[in-house]
C-alpha cells in the first residue's frame, strides 16, 4: 500500500533550495518515520527517544568519518 509516508515531496517542499540536501532528505525520512510511529499510537516520549538515538548515531558516525581523513570509518571509543 503506497501512501504519503513514502512520498518525500510531501515533506520536502517544492521550490525550496536546501543548503544541505542530504540533511534535508535525512530529516524528511525521520519525520516520515515519526509519523508512522504516531500512527501506531506510540507515546511521544518513545518516539523522541528513538529519534534522538538516530541523531546521536549519525553524529557519532560523522565525527568518526571526519576524523579519519579518508580511511575506513572507525567507531569512536565512547560508543563501545
Amino acid at each position: 500500500m503506497r501512501h504519503h509516508l513514502q512520498m518525500p515531496h510531501l515533506v520536502l517542499h517544492k521550490g525550496v533550495a536546501h543548503m544541505d540536501p542530504a540533511s534535508a532528505a535525512f530529516e524528511a525520512m525521520l519525520e516520515g518515520w515519526a509519523v508512522q510511529q504516531r500512527a501506531r499510537c506510540l507515546k511521544t516520549a518513545t518516539i523522541r527517544v528513538r529519534l534522538d538515538l538516530v541523531h546521536r548515531l549519525r553524529q557519532s558516525v560523522s565525527v568518526a568519518v571526519a576524523g579519519d581523513r579518508g580511511g575506513a570509518a572507525r567507531i569512536p571509543e565512547s560508543a563501545t
